[in-house]
């Protein structure tokens, strides 16, 4: 027997050979049994030997199948190919569950090469190290099953902005979109547990990428009055500072086309492009009035109908005739359902203010005129409250149904309407009494724009005041009245930093530890400073009103909040000139003259160009001025260019003849003929400007100068200098009588024009050139 071989079956450690004893009686009764004891004991010791051997032997083998195990597992997770460089994104899910199988599988198939004993050591031991290798399988799980739910998130919003972009021009397409949006949004919140500062800020993020890319595109196909709306409609849920970035071009561009517009329709009532002259009073005047800038008052800029214009003039004419400019906006809004100025009546009401025509020119006001309605509307509630002793329904009621009725009926007349009438009319003035009313140190009729903030400015470095939301009402107010965005650069800022940045030492911006109390905002440079300076002072709101460099560049200043803003402007408001705005137009005008201008010489060098190779073609003297007869469009100075051609191709006889003989027979002195030239072309003018009339007596000077040129073959036949209604009445006599003599004789009669016999010859020939062309 050979004692290396062993029953595997047994564990390790729990086999003890028992040492060998000699039987008791035969050491009692044989000699021989010392020696066998001996031989037992030698026997014990060797088994101890081969068991420590064995266990040494399963030491290295149970060292050795581990560090196989751990090489194979190492590679089956971390390798190039292993499940941790594979399961990444969404196919980590179950990635834990897998490592495991990985492990018992790769111990179990590395474990068979080795006995009973060695395998559960093995395995034992790959149970402790397991826990390793699932906490690392578990949070790479967890990690990447995340970022793949997040990058299929952010996917899905960027994949909702980039649709926005390429279906630009189907109308209102944003808005579904950035509904769904909003239910990813809201989805991953609640998945997440975000604030609602959070789901707050994400919407803003979002709306503001898909809106700009969405007004990317439209600008980029030239749409960019699309883009300008768009912007505008999402605005309050965009980012402000990158709402501003976006919109300021645009802004800019619209002005721009909006002077030039403006400048091309005045130009023709302002400029002569054949003289080259303004008008300089009336270039003035139209640029002034351009330029006009309403500011609107604290009780005007409650926003009584939505547009500024016509809550201006109701400002205007209530403060005129004093009267309660929410009593004239209600009437109003009753009147015409909507403050409708082309309204017209089946009575005959007319305007806003719903004037009959009678009542109007007994105000003194025009009906068509839309601000003119509106002040006859205010005078006559004047004179209506003054004679019902100020009581509005009386005088609603007077309004509608007339002074006399009220005063008939003892009170408000019973007609329906009219009951209806004062009924809505006290619900309106209601309603904007309490809009005027309104507190809380917003500007009525201001919408609020919050504008955004430079890096590492924040609003609540400011003072407790500031924060009711008097930052939008300001945003407002430079958007509203200036159409400009700003950007706030400055609020509170600590001692040191005030020195740092050259700060006042006793600057407004000192935040001790309640906030500062002033904010610097830049605007766009070019600005109308003087203007935003006398509007923000008139508020009555700000200790400090300027525009300054020190602290944070260039900017408006406005410090010492006083914590109301409903001073705005006064009561009603005031027109200022922007003087940014009147320049410019006048820019436009001249710039617009001066391109007409180089037209217009071009077409005239082009024309008269033609006219000099029709003269060169011409044969003779008589023959280009017949040729040219027919060439319309030359203006004075190509005229006298014309001429002077025709002079040098084909030259009048010389100076040495005192009399030119016409073909007519009848001889001519060269002043004769200079003399008839200079009418002619004095003619020619006159005929071309509207506001000038020939007179009878000029319109024959005229026409025997035409005559003389014609003779003498500088004019041809149809150089007709002849009156519109004289050539008429010509053609007419020529048509209806049967030769010359009886169409010269029906024009010499009385009833016919009374024209004298050369006269009358003269038209006559004069139509017959005419019928012939």
């Amino acid at each position: 027997m050979k004692f290396t071989t062993y029953d595997t079956s047994v564990p390790v450690g729990i086999m003890r050979t028992p040492a060998v004893q000699a039987p008791v009686a035969h050491l009692r009764f044989e000699a021989g049994g010392q020696q066998e004891a001996a031989v037992a004991g030698a026997i014990g010791k060797v088994i101890d030997i081969l068991q420590k051997r064995q266990d040494e032997e399963d030491d290295i083998a149970v060292q050795e199948g581990m560090n196989a195990i751990r090489t194979a597992v190492t590679e089956k997770l971390y390798g190039e190919e292993g499940l941790f460089a594979t399961r990444v994104g969404k196919h980590a899910k179950g990635l834990m569950q897998d490592t495991e199988s990985t492990i018992r599988d790769t111990a179990k198939e590395i474990g068979q090469q080795y006995n009973g004993r060695v395998q559960r050591r093995i395995a034992a031991g790959i149970s402790d190290n397991m826990l390793n290798y699932m906490r690392s399988a578990g949070t790479q799980e967890r990690n990447e099953l995340e970022n793949a739910a997040t990058a299929e998130y952010s996917a899905n919003l960027d994949g909702l902005s980039n649709t926005a972009g390429k279906t630009w021009m189907v109308s209102g397409a944003e808005d579904s979109l950035l509904q769904e949006g909003r239910n990813l949004i809201g989805e991953r919140a609640q998945k997440l547990g975000w604030s609602g500062a959070q789901v707050r800020a994400m919407e803003t993020d979002f709306t503001t990428k898909l809106v700009a890319e969405r007004a990317g595109a439209m600008i980029a196909a030239g749409n960019t009055d699309g883009a300008y709306e768009l912007l505008e409609k999402h605005q309050s849920d965009m980012d402000p500072e990158r709402h501003s970035q976006l919109i300021q071009p645009l802004t800019k561009q619209r002005t721009e086309r909006e002077v030039q517009m403006a400048a091309k329709s005045i130009l023709p009532m302002l400029y002569n492009v054949k003289t080259g002259l303004f008008d300089e009073d009336a270039l003035e005047k139209a640029a002034t009035q351009y330029a006009q800038v309403r500011v609107q008052g604290a009780e005007g800029s409650v926003g009584w109908s939505g547009d500024a214009g016509i809550d201006g003039e109701i400002n205007d004419a209530a403060q005129e005739f004093g009267v309660d400019p929410a009593l004239v906006a209600a009437i109003a809004n009753v009147e015409t359902a909507g403050f409708d100025q082309n309204a017209v009546s089946s009575a005959g009401a007319r305007g806003i203010m719903q004037l009959m025509p009678g009542t109007a020119a007994g105000l003194g006001v025009n009906p068509d005129d839309r601000r003119d309605n509106i002040r006859g509307g205010a005078k006559y509630l004047k004179g209506l409250l003054e004679e019902f002793g100020g009581d509005i329904r009386l005088t609603a009621a007077a309004y509608n149904a007339g002074p006399q009725a009220v005063k008939d009926a003892g009170g408000v007349p019973n007609y329906a309407e009219t009951k209806a009438y004062v009924e809505k009319v006290q619900k309106a003035y209601q309603e904007n009494k309490e809009k005027g009313n309104a507190g809380g140190g917003n500007v009525l009729g201001i919408t609020p724009y919050y504008m955004g903030t430079q890096d590492g400015i924040s609003a609540d470095r400011l003072q407790p005041k500031w924060k009711d939301g008097i930052l939008g009402i300001i945003g407002g107010a430079l958007k509203d009245n200036f159409g400009l965005t700003g950007v706030i650069s400055s609020t509170g800022r600590t001692r040191e930093h005030n020195r740092e940045v050259g700060g006042a030492e006793h600057s407004h911006h000192i935040d001790d530890g309640n906030g500062g109390d002033a904010v610097d905002i830049v605007l766009p440079d070019g600005v109308d400073k003087s203007a935003i300076v006398k509007y923000f002072k008139s508020t009555g709101a700000f200790e400090e009103v300027l525009f300054h460099d020190a602290g944070s560049g260039d900017h408006l200043h406005l410090g010492g909040y006083k914590g109301t803003f409903t001073g705005n402007a006064g009561t009603s408001g005031y027109t200022y000139v922007d003087e940014n705005k009147k320049a410019a137009f006048i820019a436009a005008v001249r710039a617009q003259a001066s391109d007409q201008t180089t037209v217009w010489k071009k077409q005239q060098h082009a024309l008269l160009e033609h006219v000099k190779d029709v003269v060169d073609e011409a044969g003779g003297r008589a023959e280009a001025m017949i040729a040219i007869s027919g060439i319309g469009g030359l203006e004075r100075d190509a005229q006298r260019a014309a001429m002077k051609y025709i002079n040098e191709v084909y030259p009048l006889p010389g100076k040495h003849k005192e009399h030119i003989q016409g073909a007519s027979g009848k001889e001519y002195t060269r002043d004769d003929i200079e003399d008839a030239q200079d009418r002619f072309n004095e003619y020619q003018v006159r005929r071309d400007d509207s506001d000038d009339t020939i007179s009878p007596k000029d319109q024959t000077k005229y026409n025997k100068a035409a005559r003389i040129l014609q003779d003498v073959g500088l004019a041809g036949s149809g150089d007709n200098t002849a009156s519109g209604e004289s050539l008429k009445m010509a053609i007419l006599a020529v048509r209806r009588t049967s030769n010359d003599e009886e169409a010269e004789w029906y024009l010499q009669q009385e009833e016919n024009g009374g024209f004298s016999p050369s006269e009358a010859r003269y038209y006559v020939e004069q139509a017959k050139a005419e019928m012939k062309r």
